[in-house]
Order: structure tokens, then C-alpha cells, then sequence
């Protein structure tokens, strides 16, 4: 699995790496055991909120600390070529909280941070369909414990022009 650290997280890193080394060290051999594809309980916990936009998931790295994060799709340009783009599953780490009693906070946070991020991709005027028909989505829920396989998904893309009135007209690209 590819990891993707959001601005929050690598801020957390940038604060922590001098003056706590081994928790960060701590940190990154949780998220490279998550890249393997095994998941036990302790690594992929899923986190209880009210929001239906998103499904966190908790990784413990000590008794207090832990990390927040999401299987997202993104963009790959590994797989991409000039015929085809392809998106990919990730693993996308939000933030890192050192004392559990503040996990609750930094949960609705996350959740701002996403819903947000959802809405900037939907203003943008690049607009990709994702063809599940070739690729089905991973339930974690199901399969804990077990290896996980990231998926691969091909896009299909529009370039959307917004007129003065709020439509929008796609046109192939």
C-alpha cells in the first residue's frame, strides 16, 4: 500500500522529530506494517463518528498515542500513461494524537478536513468518473486481520466549463 501523509501529519512529524525521535520512529514502523497489506485489529481499528463521508480507522503506536487515517483513492501516476489514468487505493494518515483523551477532538477535525477537501474537489473543473465495474471496492469491516490488496480503479475524465448561470457543460477529454 502507498501511504499519503496530509499537511497535519507531516506537520506532527516536523514538531516531533527532534525532540521525540523514537515515537516518530515508532510511528513509521506502524504505517510500514499498515503498507504491507496486514491489518490485525490493533493496526486498523475503526473509529465510531457521525459523519457518513468517511470511514476512519485508528492505529495504536503506545498506550496513549495514536494514528488517524483513511483508505482514499488517489490519483496514480505509476500506473497512468498517456491512454489510460488510473486512481489506486491509499492508506492517507490525517493526523497523529499523542494522548488519547484528546482522540474525540481531533476525530471532528479529521472529519472537517475531509468534508472540505470533499468540497474542493467538487468545484474543481476537471472531472473524473471512476469505472467500478473493472475493480470493486475493499470492505475492511469484513476482512480484518487478513491481507489487503489495494485497488485499482480506471477514470474516465471531463473537462468542466461553468457558464455565468451556475450549469455546467462537460465536455470529453
Amino acid at each position: 500500500w502507498n501511504i499519503d501523509v496530509t499537511e497535519n501529519a507531516h506537520k506532527w512529524f516536523q514538531k516531533h522529530k527532534k525532540k521525540n525521535r523514537a515515537l516518530c520512529e515508532r510511528v513509521i514502523r506502524r504505517l510500514t506494517l499498515l503498507s504491507t497489506g496486514r491489518w490485525p485489529y490493533v493496526l486498523c481499528k475503526r473509529l465510531k463518528s457521525k459523519s457518513t463521508s468517511c470511514s476512519l480507522y485508528e492505529t495504536k503506536v503506545d498506550g496513549a498515542s495514536r494514528i488517524i487515517w483513511e483508505v482514499a483513492l488517489s490519483f496514480s501516476p505509476r500506473r497512468s500513461s498517456t491512454d489510460q489514468i488510473y486512481c489506486e487505493q491509499v492508506i492517507r494518515v490525517w493526523d497523529i494524537v499523542l494522548d488519547h483523551d484528546n482522540l474525540s477532538r481531533a476525530i471532528e477535525q479529521v472529519i472537517e478536513r475531509i468534508e472540505k477537501s470533499h468540497l474542493r474537489g467538487q468545484e474543481c473543473a476537471l472531472y473524473s468518473e471512476i469505472d467500478t465495474s473493472k475493480s470493486e471496492m475493499i470492505h475492511l469491516e469484513d476482512n480484518v486481520g487478513k491481507l489487503k490488496i489495494p485497488r485499482v480503479f480506471p477514470m474516465r475524465q471531463q473537462v468542466i466549463s461553468c457558464t455565468e448561470s451556475g450549469t455546467s457543460n462537460p465536455s470529453s477529454k
